[in-house]
């Protein structure tokens, strides 16, 4: 945010006078409904949402790429000798299977990436570029319980994974624990264990597994190689060729009508969680009363000051759940209300 500051100021210069005015909530709808994105979806329907990582400031203008210096031993040597220079492995079937390899890759700006099937363009590293972590420690915050005031965090800069946690002081000791704990034997355990368990349980919203559905069969437990279910023991390898065959050829129409099923599901528990929402909505000339807010409170009133102040008429109605207000001589208030801050005066 300072780069953009600084940048904004440089442009203030080239202006002979210019004016900053607040866009009004009323008028700034479209923006608001671009922050609740997720929220204003259909429940039913399940589309991809793009999600862009912004790395550095739009005002920082790109450095001219410099030239690629890769060692004799890395791995991508031969993808930019191909690329940048025409060179192809010695031996005519060596230069033909390589060739079929590198239709996957390509160069950007002197960077080599790779076409993942998932769609994103995934860059090459080097092993020494996919090790490289960074630590931060922030503080003092406002005293925590257990007397923490300081924050150890940890960045993994190629996967983005964060580790963090709370101390009342850090020192050596400290860091040498915390990267033992939460770096360095980070899951070596429990994490299979964790994802096979998840993998292999029954979802509510969808009714089967997650293997099941990526895959078209359900996956046999450890516990039934121990304790044979009949699933397991009256199988034979014929029988289980022929059921996994008839669930490849099912697995689309199974996905089909999961996502009917989550659909459903989600409306339910929309239902259920709106089923106490009471929606309230005011008329042209309805008096109301407005909220007071803290910082217009009266200091020396203490807690019995008045949580709301007016009443006040309904001007007109200028969005979903805004209106704008005038007092009782017809002056008007400024800006927009919420009906999160309003409530019908009874006379």
């Amino acid at each position: 945010m300072i780069l953009y500051l600084e940048y904004a100021k440089k442009l203030c210069d080239k202006f002979i006078s210019f004016d900053i005015e607040q866009i009004p909530r009323d008028l700034n709808t479209q923006a608001d409904a671009f922050a609740s994105l997720g929220t204003n979806f259909t429940p039913a329907v399940f589309n991809k949402i793009p999600i862009v990582h912004i790395l550095e400031p739009a005002i920082i203008k790109p450095e001219q790429a410099s030239p690629v210096n890769t060692d004799n031993d890395s791995w991508t040597k031969p993808y930019y000798d191909w690329f940048l220079r025409g060179i192809l492995p010695q031996g005519r079937h060596e230069a033909r299977a390589f060739k079929i390899r590198a239709s996957s890759y390509f160069i950007i700006n002197n960077t080599l990436f790779k076409r993942s099937q998932a769609g994103p363009y995934l860059r090459c590293l080097e092993p020494h570029e996919a090790k490289q972590w960074g630590m931060d420690i922030v503080g003092k915050f406002p005293v925590a319980p257990g007397q923490k005031v300081f924050m150890l965090a940890m960045t993994d800069y190629f996967s983005k994974w964060i580790e963090a946690n709370s101390f009342r002081q850090v020192t050596e000791q400290e860091v040498i624990s915390f990267i033992r704990t939460n770096i360095i034997c980070r899951w070596i355990e429990e994490l299979p264990l964790v994802l096979w368990a998840d993998r292999t349980t029954p979802k509510t919203s969808t009714g089967h597994t997650s293997h099941f559905l990526v895959y078209g069969y359900e996956a046999v437990i450890l516990a039934e190689v121990y304790v044979p279910t009949s699933r397991y023991s009256l199988n034979n390898i014929e029988a289980n060729t022929n059921l996994m065959r008839d669930n490849l050829v099912l697995i689309e129409e199974l996905r089909d009508s999961t996502k009917v099923r989550m659909g459903s599901y989600q409306q339910t528990v929309a239902k259920s969680y709106n089923k106490n929402v009471k929606i309230i909505v005011f008329r042209e000339g309805d008096l109301v009363l407005r909220k007071v807010f803290p910082n217009k409170k009266e200091k020396s009133a203490g807690k019995l000051a008045p949580a709301w102040e007016g009443p006040y008429l309904i001007d007109s109605i200028v969005g979903q759940g805004a209106y704008m207000l005038q007092t009782l001589q017809g002056e008007m208030i400024p800006r927009s209300w919420n009906v999160t801050h309003l409530k019908l005066f009874h006379i």
